[in-house]
């Protein structure tokens, strides 16, 4: 089954996924898919015109500043499978042939956070390492201040 990266016309397959496996808000679905998921490499899996698992990847850049170093990278999100093709590991295989590419092409990582950390041991043994721990914070408004956990 090929895996490729998606252009302007998957958008529509790949919101089918999001749809089906993490919401139905139109107006989060809105913005992501008119001003975040065009920034991205999408790498998705098809059969025939379906896309049956798509894994979304962000340009980062990090400048250690300390050590005069500069990296470039990918933070991975949006991971997803149809329900209808799930167990059949498409997704590992997404994430897998992403990373190929990303390493052949010379970048230096790519960082991922697991949406719950149930996750954690599924990216472990694809390779990532030292899952990030999440931390509950609610934002407030832009024109209040706030600390981290000061509104939890």
């Amino acid at each position: 089954m090929p895996i490729i990266v998606a252009n302007s016309a998957d958008f529509s397959g790949i919101r089918r996924i999001w749809e089906e496996q993490f919401t139905t808000e139109p107006d989060y679905l809105n913005v992501m898919f008119s001003q975040i998921i065009p920034l991205c490499t999408n790498y998705i899996c098809k059969e025939g015109d379906e896309i049956l698992s798509v894994a979304s990847f962000m340009p980062m850049h990090f400048y250690d500043t300390e050590r005069n170093l500069h990296l470039e990278g990918y933070y991975m999100f949006g991971v997803a499978t149809l329900t209808k093709a799930q167990g059949r590991k498409l997704a590992v295989q997404t994430i897998l042939h992403a990373s190929n590419a990303i390493e052949s092409k010379g970048y230096q990582f790519i960082f991922e956070r697991p949406a719950n950390q149930g996750l954690n041991n599924y990216y472990l043994k694809l390779g990532f390492t030292t899952p990030i721990t999440r931390i509950h914070y609610r934002f407030l408004p832009h024109n209040s201040i706030g600390t981290l956990g000061s509104n939890m």
